[in-house]
């Protein structure tokens, strides 16, 4: 891509909702075609209103991207609320940058959270939160909030999500009836 900031390239593709865009991770923004939102989004704009233009994702839900410097429109999304996107878009987070909202002393605490769920089989989320609020285990030195935030960092625990139950052979039809095919459908096939 060339602009009169300069040029890059970019081998990464992300989605903006529906649609495929070029992402560059180094850089502070990313570019958007308002024709490729427009196909897929509603798009409002009136300048004796605001110069600014409205992308509506939803019925009760829009991103407002005002005129910035060099004559360009953006949407800083810090400001949004993630409930608001959460059911239009897909944010990817990864575990370094969940990371990073922590201490390094919590960031230890869900790592000995996590360490504990996996020997005591992966108890599903609620219920390895009991555990630790009713002190089921002696002498434990995690929290409730260190369950909560190794959660926050790595997600839940999967073999809960996976789920515990083993394959189990289906009963066989003990009804051996057989059907006759009838002539109509046997006729025109009978010289494949």
């Amino acid at each position: 891509m060339s602009s009169n900031g300069g040029s890059f390239q970019t081998i990464h593709k992300g989605k903006f909702g529906p649609i495929s865009v070029w992402v560059n991770p180094n850089c502070l923004a990313n570019v958007l075609s308002l024709a490729l939102v427009s196909d897929e989004y509603r798009v409002t704009m009136d300048t004796e209103v605001e110069d600014a233009i409205f992308v509506h994702i939803s019925e009760r839900h829009r991103m407002k991207f005002i005129r910035v410097a060099h004559d360009l429109y953006a949407c800083d999304v810090s400001e949004l609320t993630y409930s608001k996107l959460e059911n239009a878009f897909s944010f990817l987070n990864t575990v370094s940058d969940n990371k990073r909202m922590y201490s390094i002393r919590d960031v230890r605490k869900a790592d000995e959270a996590i360490a504990l769920n996996r020997r005591i089989n992966h108890a599903a989320s609620e219920k390895f939160e009991r555990i630790l609020k009713d002190n089921l285990i002696l002498n434990c030195p995690l929290t409730v909030g260190d369950a909560r935030r190794s959660q926050k960092i790595y997600g839940p625990p999967l073999p809960p999500i996976k789920g515990r139950t083993r394959y189990q052979q289906p009963a066989r039809i003990t009804d051996p009836t057989i059907i006759p095919i009838p002539l109509s459908i046997i006729l025109p096939f009978e010289s494949i």
